[in-house]
């Protein structure tokens, strides 16, 4: 069986995805990733530590372990980054930025839909 096929040697999965797919995949585990270290559970405890324990940078990386959109800006750079290590895209320096925004919008919608609940 060949690399992205089925059983019945369907495509599952577009070897190459298109611009528009990946930049899709990049802002929506931008935004996972940073949720999962800003506001879920599975982090709770390293964010606690972070606020626990003073050091030369325990109030910046406290910060930005509570705060979505600056985390979520780091976040979409590395993956941006990465993307950009191993393919090639237009327009590549305005990934980052775009990736970012794109979580930021994300998050804003999840604050305020969780604000409601």
């Amino acid at each position: 069986r060949e690399a992205g096929m089925d059983v019945a040697g369907r495509g599952m999965v577009p070897e190459d995805p298109g611009v528009t797919h990946l930049f899709g995949l990049l802002v929506l585990a931008t935004y996972r990733v940073t949720r999962a270290l800003t506001v879920d559970e599975v982090s709770a405890s390293a964010r606690g530590w972070l606020q626990r324990h003073p050091g030369p940078w325990s109030q910046k990386t406290s910060r930005l372990a509570g705060c979505p959109y600056c985390l979520g800006w780091w976040i979409a750079g590395v993956f941006t980054v990465g993307v950009l290590a191993v393919r090639s895209v237009p327009f590549p320096v305005l990934w980052w930025p775009s990736v970012a925004g794109g979580q930021a919008l994300l998050a804003s919608i999840d604050t305020r839909l969780t604000a409601r609940s």
